[in-house]
């Protein structure tokens, strides 16, 4: 109990500092999910929607919709490589074990976007090089 509490604390230092800068859309704005949603399904690729996700983030519940959104331009270059599936798996599972014990909306949204930042390390390691 007392480790997953450390662990969850530390999270919530972590993370909230990445939640807090640069979302284009305003907190306040009453339609904010339905305005960042449609921004992270526009966005030209995945890291352009892995990006308004991470800045739009509330550190709740609500980021789930926006890591799922900002997945769906993630995995269908993951998904052309059988070759890779398996290591996402499992680096998945790395994120639901580093999770597993912490329950909360903060830890949902941590537990997401740790899933979101191994489509964001696969699609930008199966990318074409840049020149």
């Amino acid at each position: 109990m007392k480790k997953g509490m450390v662990v969850f604390c530390v999270t919530f230092l972590v993370t909230t500092g990445a939640y807090a800068a640069g979302c284009p859309v305003s907190h306040e704005d009453v339609d904010y999910q339905e305005k960042v949603t449609q921004l992270i399904e526009t966005a030209s690729s995945c890291e352009n929607a892995s990006q308004i996700a991470v800045s739009c983030a509330w550190g709740s519940n609500i980021d789930l919709i926006f890591v799922q959104e900002a997945q769906q331009k993630c995995v269908s270059r993951i998904n052309a490589h059988t070759s890779v599936k398996a290591l996402v798996s499992s680096s998945n599972q790395l994120c639901e074990k580093k999770f597993s014990g912490i329950s909360g909306s903060l830890a949902n949204s941590s537990r997401a976007f740790c899933f979101l930042d191994v489509s964001r390390f696969f699609d930008k390691l199966l990318s074409p090089a840049e020149l």
